[in-house]
């Protein structure tokens, strides 16, 4: 399973990061988001230089209607409620609590 992110680039702070994966992943403009991460991650899969530092934002109104933009990158796009978070499959395990941890409050309204 993917999810909509990427690398923060030279110069980009991390909500700059957020806007511009969001609009060219998922093709929406985020209009008001968290102004810190809900959670961070980070991991160590032991091979030198593969370090990830990730994070989830809590994005509360969008513009656009989510698509996936990048089909060369992602096979679908899909909606999840909390419940079916552990049915999925996941690069790694981690992320399927930290996104649980997140759901457990929704407040996502799209505009």
């Amino acid at each position: 399973m993917g999810l909509p992110g990427g690398h923060v680039e030279p110069g980009e702070s991390e909500l700059q990061a957020l806007h511009r994966e969001l609009h060219e992943e998922l093709g929406i403009t985020v209009l008001d988001c968290e102004d810190e991460p809900t959670s961070r991650l980070h991991l160590t899969p032991g091979a030198p230089d593969t370090e990830l530092h990730l994070s989830t934002w809590r994005v509360r109104t969008w513009s656009g209607q989510p698509t996936n933009t990048c089909p060369d990158e992602h096979d679908r796009l899909a909606w999840f409620s909390a419940d079916g978070l552990d049915q999925l499959l996941w690069a790694h395990p981690e992320h399927c609590q930290m996104l649980s941890d997140m759901l457990s409050h929704p407040t996502l309204e799209a505009t």
